[in-house]
C-alpha cells in the first residue's frame, strides 16, 4: 500500500491577500492510502493558475525529491494541473506546490 499525503508549500505574499486559487481536490485524494501506484497525480484548483507559476515536487518520507515525475501540465481552463507519476514504491509520499492565481495575481 501506499500513502499519499498533499502538503502546500506556501509563497509569501506582501500585502492583505483577498481572494486565490485555492486546492479544492486532488487524485489521489490527500491523506489517502492507494493499493498501487498512481500513473498520474492531478490538483484541482478553484480558480485558474498562471502556468508560469505552476511548481510541483514529490517527497518521500525522508523529504527526498522523487526523481522522474512529470512535468506539470495545465488543462485548457488553467484549474486542473496534471503531472505523470514513475513507479512509487510503498512509502508515504508529500505533494509540495507553488502556484499564483491567474485571476488575481495572488499566491497560494
Amino acid at each position: 500500500m501506499l500513502v499519499v499525503a498533499i502538503q502546500l508549500a506556501l509563497v509569501a505574499a506582501p500585502g492583505p491577500v483577498r481572494a486565490h486559487a485555492i486546492l479544492l481536490d486532488a487524485d489521489p485524494a490527500p491523506n489517502s492510502v492507494v493499493p498501487t501506484s498512481p500513473a498520474t497525480l492531478t490538483l484541482y484548483f478553484s480558480e485558474a493558475v498562471d502556468p508560469r507559476s505552476v511548481t510541483l515536487r514529490i517527497l518521500d518520507s525522508e523529504q527526498e525529491p522523487i526523481a522522474g515525475v512529470g512535468a506539470p501540465t495545465l488543462d485548457t481552463s488553467g484549474r486542473v494541473i496534471r503531472a505523470s507519476l514513475p513507479e512509487l514504491g510503498p512509502d508515504t509520499y508529500t505533494v509540495e506546490y507553488t502556484v499564483v492565481s491567474a485571476v488575481d495575481g495572488h499566491p497560494n
